[in-house]
């Protein structure tokens, strides 16, 4: 499609004048926020989830109207998939301050969320909540449901499962209570890289060595929960969580019985934490943005401090090739990271195949 064709279509479909409360904490940007060109490929869209569905609330606003304010662009020169408009600070302070305070998967990845009893007694809340007419809620636990059956080894990926995953979207409770007499009673350890693993399987850390060699001082920005800083450190490798000031999942009210996410992580392993502004003395190695780089306005900048404290960066991303969801400013794809890597002079390794099952992809980006 034209560009001046995908212009018209996305301002038919941008809100009214009645929606203007929205655009008062959005913020147009200059182009593509990776490398600045305004040249695009595509537009699309993205599709409703918890995040649409908070922020909509928060702004007051249509969920379809708002989603329609922030168009997904395809950038021609990198591959950056990004939003132009995107919300000011304020807003995405209240949404993960107050709206969203707690990260849900870095929290799954280490609680006992993942089991039989568990899965039972959602599909028990999901059968309340639409009984009671309580749409919104009963989402939130339809989507729980169907991340469990994702994450289940032996039922995930089958045509078994993916019936199952179909019977809860459509809310067909009779059918999920019939297969879950065929699901196991111990549902074991959960599918590697989803939901409720996280990203702190060895064969990770395995595939980075087979690249740099033994690392011995590694730090991770973002979720403290979900990667590979407890398994690590318990094997002896120097490790830091860096906390970057912005308005994020892991922000001070990510607490679990009053514990906050960093604090549970230095609790159950020997990791440090430390502020991101610390980063250049602690002569790292590697440094780990696991589902980090497409929530940044300034990715570009990110790098070149990352590049500046250790000589080698590990990505994982999800969504990839595709517009990115309403809570991220960006969507990554090879070609983009193909290019970032270039401003800096580095490999990108992308051989990392265990990873993809997952819908994720790891990137190590390093100077051989």
């Amino acid at each position: 499609m034209a560009i001046e064709a995908m212009t018209t279509q996305r301002s038919r479909q941008l809100p009214s004048a009645a929606d203007a409360p929205v655009f008062e904490r959005l913020l147009d940007g200059c182009g593509c926020p990776l490398c600045g060109s305004q040249t695009l490929a595509g537009v699309d869209y993205a599709a409703p989830n918890l995040y649409s569905e908070k922020l909509a609330a928060l702004l007051a606003c249509d969920e379809r109207s708002l989603i329609a304010a922030l168009p997904n662009q395809h950038c021609t020169r990198c591959g950056l998939w990004y939003k132009a408009r995107w919300f000011d600070q304020a807003t995405l302070a209240q949404l993960f301050g107050d709206c969203v305070p707690v990260h849900p998967k870095g929290w799954d990845a280490l609680g006992a969320r993942f089991s039989r009893a568990n899965f039972e007694a959602e599909l028990a809340l999901l059968s309340q909540a639409l009984a009671a007419g309580e749409h919104a809620l009963a989402a939130r636990h339809r989507r729980g449901l169907i991340s469990i059956v994702q994450s289940l080894v032996g039922v995930a990926d089958t045509v078994a499962g993916d019936a199952l995953c179909a019977a809860l979207a459509r809310d067909d409770l009779g059918f999920v209570q019939a297969a879950l007499a065929r699901l196991p009673e111990d549902f074991g350890a959960p599918f590697a890289f989803r939901r409720f693993s996280g990203f702190s399987a060895d064969a990770l850390w395995v595939w980075v060595e087979s690249k740099l060699g033994a690392v011995k001082r590694y730090a991770e920005v973002g979720c403290p929960l979900w990667g590979q800083l407890a398994p690590r450190a318990q094997r002896g490798v120097a490790c830091w969580t860096l906390d970057r000031a912005e308005p994020n999942y892991w922000g001070a009210q990510c607490r679990q019985n009053g514990q906050h996410c960093a604090q549970a992580l230095c609790a159950a392993a020997p990791v440090q934490a430390a502020d991101w502004a610390a980063r250049d003395d602690l002569k790292l190695e590697l440094i780990g943005a696991l589902q980090y780089l497409d929530h940044l306005d300034r990715p570009l900048d990110f790098v070149a401090e990352c590049f500046k404290a250790a000589p080698a960066l590990l990505l994982i991303l999800d969504g990839v090739d595709a517009p990115s969801a309403i809570q991220h400013r960006s969507g990554w794809n090879a070609a983009a990271i193909a290019w970032l890597a270039a401003q800096f002079g580095k490999t990108v390794h992308a051989d990392f195949s265990a990873i993809r099952g997952s819908g994720h992809r790891a990137w190590l980006l390093a100077d051989a």
